[in-house]
């Protein structure tokens, strides 16, 4: 009896729920308020644990309530408010005729409190960061507002008109389909052709980057002999080479040799510098190597995908706007641009996949090879495993109730997608830290990005500015960073727009458009948030894959895709002026590429005995010279240097006294030579006792600076090389924490001068 009444009341609830709605326009207003009351409270609680039930508790009343008004007879009131919003077009979310179902006015308003409550809870509470615990030196300026801003006001434009495609119960298959080439297995004549064009195509772009993006950066990797040390002795080139030694000397990747950058990018880097060659050079060599083959692989997807037209104009758009061309040739140790590829590239398969379903006969196989490249790039890079699960969200709300794909055929694509996407990343992290840390990796590579969001900054921005000498330069990149992400998210409204009420009905022409520039939003939109965190020139550029395309797609889809007039025109006087204004004042920069073609077979010809040579040199033992550069006319710089000698001296002696020990420098830099604690573990081959090699880039809080005093103290045959005049936590803790008297040996490291004091276990 209690399974029939169990069945009867799920049957009623079932019925409730698909019956049309009274009152939509009442419980949209009821979860505006609720809105409001959660942003309300959140100023007045900021904390975390107190703020988190309230939304709970608020939203789950809210519900309630609406639920309440949509079975509630019709009130006068309702229809006043619809009466007067049909008056503004496109105010109502549902349209007056049909009503939404109950369930869908539910879905929406859900999402309404949800977002704000999430936004609330997100960037509006308590950070937990003082300037009494941050000693980066970096400044503190919060930036979830903005950061959390921007993805929230992005998603509820996809997720409303998820809910409204769903309402209007939009889920037919479309009339027409776009012709994507052919069926699968479909070999006739005109598609070998068709194939065989493309591949003519991507010969042709890939020789384009090359020419345009690569080889400029390339030359770089021949650095002279000139006086000075060479660009790649520099800190952002250097940041991940005490890392990359930790490895080399039995270190467990990424956890006993920390780095920011990605389990994956820091093996790919660690095979790619043994490669080529083991030193300060060869890395510079290796990732620059990386960087061009990057590029050139992105560009040949993006004309495979694209076509030939638009790869071209998106490799002249990066000329004229930020992106990684601007970055690669000095920071290329810095800029690994692995760590953002999978991006644009998922951006551009699910636009594909999902706006063209009817071109798949198994759609669940590609969307598991769009899987495979999330995890690949998760396990890179932490920027590729959050910024692709974004993609795949944003583009399945936004896509989907267009695509006419059944809510089954959905679900399958879903599950391929992140099946195969966390077995992928998992496996692949598992294999190198071990299944047992893999929660610890996970925690490592999430926790910068939520202190970089919380507040700390390395940007020049995050300090007061000088206005007095360029001002207009520095604050360009804000300018564009701010101004560039509104564009993004009008640019997402509008094109969510015309996806939910015109793809059915578009020209064929227009629709394959539709679908490109989709895939190009959505990831220059993704993109653009790793910017948002750090609005300086070298972060706006490093992830700006597909911003110049956007940019340049722009005018069109506003011209073919865009009915509302005002803004319509506005927009397109706003698009148009940037382009115009990128072509006169970057048109040289253009010019002066296509200017380089004459030379470069002899410029290719150069780069690569410059690779032979340095992949002829094998030494494994830490010479000072060999470590900065393998090559001899390259190290006459280094070797004439005022500090070299005293620094040959130094890890002698150190080295005779270690005997194999691993030792943890206790201050930033030895002299001008060995300026970055870096250079001492790599080019002295040095085992670190904590694994951080790196404190700049590690230690940003004082709770982790009791940390890693914690792990330093804590080592049983571990030393530490303090400086001539002992002073300090760390020292003050370290002489402490002998238990007697003899436990801790203490002896000054004497040679030329006095270069610190070496404190060892007994």
């Amino acid at each position: 009896m209690s399974a029939s009444r169990a069945r009867f009341a799920r049957e009623r609830a079932k019925q409730a729920l698909l019956e049309p709605a009274n009152n939509p326009c009442i419980s949209i207003l009821i979860s505006l308020s609720a809105a409001l009351l959660m942003l309300l409270v959140s100023l007045s609680a900021p904390s975390k644990g107190l703020f988190f039930p309230v939304v709970v508790l608020t939203i789950v009343c809210t519900l309630c309530l609406i639920y309440l008004a949509s079975r509630a007879d019709v009130w006068p009131i309702d229809t006043r408010i619809a009466r007067l919003l049909s008056r503004t077009r496109n105010c109502l979310p549902f349209g007056s005729f049909p009503r939404p179902d109950t369930l869908s006015v539910l879905l929406y308003c859900a999402g309404i409190a949800g977002s704000v409550g999430g936004y609330s809870y997100l960037a509006l509470t308590s950070s937990g960061i003082t300037l009494a615990d941050e000693i980066s030196g970096w400044g503190l300026l919060d930036k979830r507002p903005i950061v959390f801003g921007y993805v929230v006001v992005v998603a509820f434009i996809a997720y409303h008109w998820l809910v409204v495609g769903i309402a209007s119960n939009g889920r037919h298959r479309p009339q027409q389909t776009v012709d994507c080439g052919g069926r699968a297995g479909s070999f006739d004549e005109k598609t070998i052709v068709r194939w065989m064009i493309k591949c003519c195509s991507g010969v042709l772009i890939a020789f384009l980057a090359y020419w345009w993006v690569g080889l400029p950066a390339l030359r770089n990797v021949d650095v002279g002999g000139g006086s000075p040390l060479a660009n790649f002795f520099e800190f952002h080139n250097n940041v991940q080479l005490g890392a990359m030694e930790q490895i080399r000397l039995g270190a467990a990747p990424y956890l006993e040799a920390q780095t920011q950058y990605g389990v994956g990018n820091q093996q790919l880097m660690y095979l790619l510098i043994n490669a080529v060659n083991y030193s300060s050079h060869g890395f510079y060599a290796a990732s620059t190597l990386l960087d061009v083959a990057c590029v050139i692989g992105f560009f040949v997807f993006l004309q495979q995908i694209l076509g030939l037209g638009w790869a071209i104009a998106g490799l002249v758009g990066w000329l004229l706007w930020p992106s990684p061309h601007n970055i690669i040739d000095l920071l290329p140790g810095w800029a690994i641009l692995t760590r953002w590829l999978a991006i644009p590239v998922l951006s551009l398969l699910l636009a594909h996949l999902l706006l063209n379903a009817n071109s798949y006969r198994h759609p669940w196989i590609a969307a598991s090879l769009a899987g495979v490249v999330w995890g690949v790039g998760g396990f890179l890079s932490q920027e590729s495993l959050s910024g692709g699960f974004l993609v795949f969200a944003l583009s399945t709300a936004l896509f989907a109730p267009a695509s006419g794909m059944r809510l089954r055929a959905l679900v399958g694509i879903s599950v391929a997608f992140m099946g195969c996407g966390t077995a992928i990343f998992a496996a692949t992290v598992a294999h190198f830290v071990g299944i047992s840390h893999c929660v610890e990796a996970f925690q490592m590579a999430n926790k910068k990005a939520d202190l970089v969001m919380a507040g700390l900054s390395n940007s020049w921005w995050s300090e007061n500015l000088d206005l007095s000498v360029n001002a207009y330069r520095q604050l360009e990149p804000i300018f564009q960073t701010y101004g560039f992400a509104i564009l993004l998210i009008l640019s997402i409204g509008l094109l969510a727009k015309f996806l939910g009420r015109r793809w059915k009905t578009a020209a064929d022409k227009e629709r394959r458009f539709a679908w490109k520039f989709a895939g190009v939003a959505v990831g220059a939109c993704v993109l653009h948030l790793f910017t948002l965190l750090r609005s300086d020139l070298s972060h706006l550029s490093g992830s700006s894959f597909l911003l110049p395309l956007f940019l340049i797609m722009l005018p069109p889809f506003v011209w073919r895709c865009v009915t509302l007039s005002r803004t319509r025109h506005i927009l397109l006087i706003v698009s148009l002026g940037i382009v115009l204004d990128a072509v006169i004042v970057d048109k040289f920069a253009v010019i002066r590429n296509a200017d380089g073609i004459g030379t470069i077979w002899r410029d290719s010809a150069n780069v690569l005995e410059v690779y032979r040579e340095l992949r002829s040199y094998k030494s494994p033992s830490p010479d000072l010279a060999a470590r900065y550069s393998p090559i001899p006319r390259y190290q006459v710089a280094f070797r004439n240097h005022q500090d070299y000698e005293e620094a040959q001296e130094l890890f002698e002696l150190l080295h005779d006294r270690l005997r194999g020990r691993p030792i943890e420098l206790a201050f930033y830099k030895v002299d001008e030579l060995i300026g970055y604690p870096e250079l001492f573990y790599f080019i002295g081959g040095f085992r670190a006792v904590s694994g951080i090699t790196s404190p700049l880039t590690s230690i940003w809080l004082r709770s982790e600076q009791d940390a890693w005093i914690n792990a330093v103290v804590g080592t049983k045959n571990g030393c530490v090389l303090f400086e001539p005049n002992p002073r300090g936590r760390l020292f003050e803790v370290w002489m402490n924490s002998a238990q007697q008297p003899n436990s801790v040996i203490t002896e000054p490291i004497v040679g030329k001068r006095l270069y610190g004091m070496l404190s060892c276990r007994a």
